[in-house]
């Protein structure tokens, strides 16, 4: 029931004119009991660009969206008090992305170290 509310829903939003007018779109991850709204970004993502909520200790922050290691490759040096969270945070990414990137099996990391970062 939830699925069919769910599509019904976005079928709405994108055919509404709009959203089909924007170039930018403010939009959000869904918990397990909202509108299912993970692949609608994904579907919008190549077509608009797509900004999500993120909290960032008292602080909520706009980022883009990127389609996970589809996106320009950079490399950040690691620097004394970095951690993958923190790093992540910072690109938007998630820590398991950063890892599959990187070939990592944990989240250990050392100073001056250079990972790839797909933003």
């Amino acid at each position: 029931m939830r699925k069919l509310q769910s599509a019904n829903i976005l079928t709405a939003l994108e055919t509404h004119p709009a959203f089909r007018a924007a170039n930018t779109v403010l939009l959000y991850h869904s918990l397990n009991d909202e509108v299912d709204t993970h692949e609608f970004i994904r579907k919008w993502s190549n077509k608009k660009r797509i900004l999500l909520p993120v909290v960032v200790g008292d602080d909520l922050e706009l980022r883009i969206y990127a389609v996970a290691g589809k996106g320009k490759l950079t490399y950040y040096t690691i620097k004394s008090g970095d951690t993958l969270s923190t790093i992540a945070g910072k690109y938007g990414v998630t820590i398991k992305d950063i890892q599959r990137w990187n070939g990592m099996s944990n989240t250990k990391i050392a100073a001056g170290k250079r990972l790839k970062i797909y933003k």
